[in-house]
This record gives structure tokens, sequence and C-alpha cells, in this order.
């Protein structure tokens, strides 16, 4: 490839602290499940929109309401696999994986999910149209500021990279 493309690599070494998902992944501690939003940032979403009942992308360590779902439904406080359940009837909190954003967005469309939702705004991805059109264009970005996500009192990198924002999805019940 760099022959072909007249280019050349050279390896380099990054510090741990410049490159904190390599450095846990190299040390087998990652996992995408734990990010975790602090909850300064969330308290006035859910004033202003309402307390979700069910975190459906949670474990208990970063769960957001007392009921939650897990992976698999792999922890055992949790009421299971989220894509088992339907969700309907009640106000849910979801802040997925963004590899499955738009597997959710496909479901909140077909299950008339009342939500609230972290994504970021990103609109050139396959599910924001989507996305935005179940909002209605009701969203709030968060701030991107260095504490906004942690693992384990690790802070994400880059947050200002991610657009996160809270979206609410109204549907009638």
């Amino acid at each position: 490839w760099a022959i072909k493309n007249k280019t050349h690599l050279q390896a380099i070494h990054v510090s741990g602290a410049d490159n904190v998902v390599a450095d846990m992944l190299s040390r087998g501690k990652y996992c995408t499940q734990e990010w975790c939003l602090n909850p300064s940032y969330l308290a006035p979403i859910f004033r202003a929109w309402g307390v979700p009942q069910i975190d459906l992308f949670a474990t208990h360590r970063n769960n957001k309401c007392r009921d939650f779902c897990s992976r698999a439904g792999s922890d055992g406080q949790s009421l299971g696999d989220a894509f088992q359940l339907r969700w309907h009837g009640t106000l849910y909190y979801l802040f997925p994986p963004l590899p499955l954003l738009n597997k959710v967005v496909g479901k909140i469309a077909t299950d008339r999910t009342d939500a609230i939702v972290i994504a970021p705004f990103w609109p050139k991805r396959t599910w924001f149209p989507m996305l935005w059109k179940l909002s209605l264009g009701e969203y709030k970005p968060l701030p991107q500021k260095e504490d906004l996500l942690s693992m384990e009192g690790t802070p994400y990198p880059n947050p200002q990279h991610l657009h996160l924002s809270a979206w609410r999805i109204r549907q009638v019940l």
C-alpha cells in the first residue's frame, strides 16, 4: 500500500495519557457499554422533559434509572436485553452504543417510543434523518466539556468530536 501510494509509514509511540481508548484496549479494560454521561448534564434535561423510568442501555455501574437493561441481559440486576422488550408505555432513556444507532432509531419508530435519546448531531449518518423526524427537531446540544463522559473515572478523549445532543421523542401513547 505504501509503495503503491508513494508514501512512507512510520510507527511512533503515543503515550497512554494521549491515547486513552487504545491504552484501555491494550490492557483489556475497555467496554463500549461503560461510558457514562455526567449526571449534572442530564439533570436539567430530565427537569425539562420528564424523568425516564427505564434506561435501555446501561449496566449497574452507569444506569440513570432504577430500572435498566443490559446488553444481552448480562447484568443480574437488569431487565434483560433491551431489544427483546417493546419500548412503549413509559418514558425511556437511551444512550446506546454508536454502532447500534441505526437499529435503535428503527425500533423507536416501530415501537412508537416516548424517549430521551442521547446521540450525536451527525446529519450525514444514515440514522439521522429518521431521528430528526421522530424528534420533530426537539433536541438540546450537550456541553462539549472534558467531564461530559467518563469510564471508571477516566474521561472520554475529545468529547467535542461526538457533538452529543439529547433528543426528545414524543409519541402518542
